[in-house]
Formats: C-alpha cells, sequence, structure tokens
C-alpha cells in the first residue's frame, strides 16, 4: 500500500518537474504597456498571443476535468477497503496519461509562444521575467498557485503596483 502510494507522489513529482523547464510568466504580461514597450511587441503579436491564450485554456479546461476525474477514480480505489494492486497501477497509469496531455499542451502553447517571438524579444522577456517564472515553478512544487488560481487570466501591474521587475 505505501509502495503504491510513494509511487504515485513520485510519478506526479517528476511530471511537474519535466513540464516547468518550459514555463512562461503568469498573467497576460503581453497587455501590460512596460512590457510592450520594452519587447516592442506589435499588435498583431498581441493578437496572436491571445489567440494562442485563449485556444490553450479552452483545451486546458477538457484536460483538467479528464485529470480531476482519474485522480478521483485512483482516491476511490486507494480508499477501499481491499487493495487491488493491479488495479491501483493501473489507474495511476491513467492519471499520468491524464497529466502527460496536460503537459505536452503547455508545451505546445510554449513553442507557439517562442516561435512567434523574434530571439531578441524571448531573450528580453527571459531576463525580464526570470523572478516572476522562478517564483512560480517554486509554488508549483509545492502545491500552490501564486494568485489563487487562474493566474494566467490576469494582467500583471504596472511598474510599481507590483513585485519588482514587474
Amino acid at each position: 500500500m505505501r509502495t503504491v502510494g510513494f509511487i504515485a507522489f513520485l510519478a506526479l513529482a517528476l511530471g511537474a518537474v519535466a513540464a516547468d523547464f518550459m514555463d512562461l510568466p503568469p498573467g497576460r504580461w503581453w497587455k501590460n504597456s512596460e512590457v510592450i514597450r520594452e519587447l516592442n511587441l506589435t499588435p498583431d503579436q498581441q493578437k496572436k498571443l491571445d489567440d494562442i491564450m485563449y485556444a490553450h485554456m479552452e483545451k486546458m479546461i477538457d484536460l483538467r476535468a479528464a485529470l480531476d476525474k482519474e485522480e478521483l477514480k485512483l482516491k476511490m480505489l486507494l480508499d477501499s477497503p481491499e487493495i487491488v494492486e493491479k488495479q491501483v497501477l493501473d489507474q495511476v497509469d491513467n492519471v499520468l496519461t491524464a497529466r502527460d496531455r496536460m503537459h505536452r499542451l503547455r508545451a505546445v502553447m510554449f513553442v507557439k509562444v517562442r516561435t512567434l517571438l523574434t530571439p531578441d524579444q524571448w531573450t528580453k522577456m527571459k531576463v525580464k521575467f526570470k523572478d516572476a517564472v522562478r517564483e512560480r515553478f517554486q509554488h508549483r512544487m509545492q502545491g500552490e498557485r501564486p494568485g489563487g488560481g487562474d493566474d494566467h487570466l490576469q494582467t500583471p501591474p504596472e511598474k510599481g503596483q507590483g513585485p519588482e521587475g514587474l
């Protein structure tokens, strides 16, 4: 029983680490006037970033629901009076598959954003948001979501109104 729980925890933790090497800043950073100026974002790029984000969010809603269902099934198996190891391990595989689909979608979004920005814009963005991305990664590793949840929907504050560097 403890082995199954440890395997599930380890697999989920490794999946989170693998996904976070490709992280983007929180919020709708491309709407921030300072970011627009510093990165020299064109109106066309801003529109395409909106399109990428909304398409990603729409798909992510479905994938998140599928993951929640698989995790619930796993919880039910683990809470049952008798544990059938094969069933539990098969369900762990189902949870990991659902989580992998979410990570892949995030990677697809990351690649689309990366290819939309010029190399110079990408470098400037990484420098500007390195602390925000690092903080977001740390929160994820602790199982938290900074900003209370839908951080990808929020526009970062203008300079002087939020964390340093934004």
